[in-house]
């Protein structure tokens, strides 16, 4: 089935690294969907990108087509409660912080530190999930063109 968990060993490999999922996500973009294009894209090396989509493919993440690789319909998705969910979000911030490097005027960064009422921090908390939600409403249907990355953190000091 479509929901099956994905053996240790494989969540292991696709969470050391950032590039597994990026990887896995440009190969749903049309021209994105050989080693090649990838490579050039993320700034990879061709040999590194295509072990990372024989690892999906063998995993059963992605399937080769005529026109090239796609990814399946397999859902890849970590819990809360994940061994692997502390790297996972390491990676991400690990990407965003190169990302505020380069400055580009494309990407949105915001950074703020603030004192409110303990009461009043589970409506914030609030607003974001509901935002997170909105966010995954508008990206299910939309067309597959370009990869991107939301990191979201929100903590007590």
């Amino acid at each position: 089935p479509d929901t099956e968990e994905l053996p240790a060993s494989t969540r292991h490999n696709y969470y050391s690294s950032w590039y597994y999922s990026a990887i896995h996500i440009m190969l749903s973009i049309p021209e994105f969907q050989s080693v090649t294009a990838i490579s050039q894209r993320l700034r990879l090396p061709p040999s590194l990108v295509k072990g990372v989509v024989e690892f999906l493919e063998d995993s059963g993440i992605v399937h080769k087509e005529k026109r090239g690789y796609n990814i399946s319909k397999k859902r890849v998705h970590l819990e809360r409660e994940s061994d692997f969910i502390q790297h996972h979000h390491i990676n991400w911030r690990s990407q965003a912080l190169q990302s505020v490097e380069k400055n580009l005027v494309t990407d949105m960064h915001y950074s703020t530190t603030f004192s409110l009422a303990e009461s009043d921090f589970p409506k914030i908390k609030e607003i974001f999930l509901k935002a997170i939600e909105d966010t995954r409403s508008i990206i299910r249907p939309s067309k597959d063109e370009e990869l991107y990355a939301i990191t979201l953190d929100v903590f007590n000091l």
